[in-house]
């Protein structure tokens, strides 16, 4: 399914949403920005590392049982975001490996 949804600089141009009967679930996003275009993302009080994702710089976040890794795709002016509750980090990166942009 694609979405086009504007959200102030940023597009969503792919969303997957995917939940199990045990209540995890993962989100896998494609966000595309425009020239300047940031992202917030809540780290306060959470495990947070950076790290290297497919070659591209990327952070993941642990927070009260939810699991992130964003990976910035300069080429592309864009983020992949991965997010899992009932995931770990490890999860989260593998999943972010995976996705093949084409």
């Amino acid at each position: 399914e694609i979405l086009r949804c504007l959200v102030g600089s940023e597009m969503c141009i792919r969303d997957s949403h995917y939940t199990d009967s045990d209540g995890c679930w993962l989100d896998v996003e494609l966000l595309l920005f425009s020239s300047g275009g940031v992202m917030s993302l809540d780290t306060e009080n959470a495990d947070v590392r950076e790290t290297v994702i497919s070659g591209y710089p990327a952070i993941t976040i642990h927070k009260e049982g939810v699991s992130v890794a964003a990976c910035t795709l300069e080429d592309l002016n864009a983020i992949l975001l991965v997010t899992g509750q009932g995931f770990s980090v490890d999860d989260v990166v593998r999943v972010a490996e995976s996705v093949r942009l084409r």
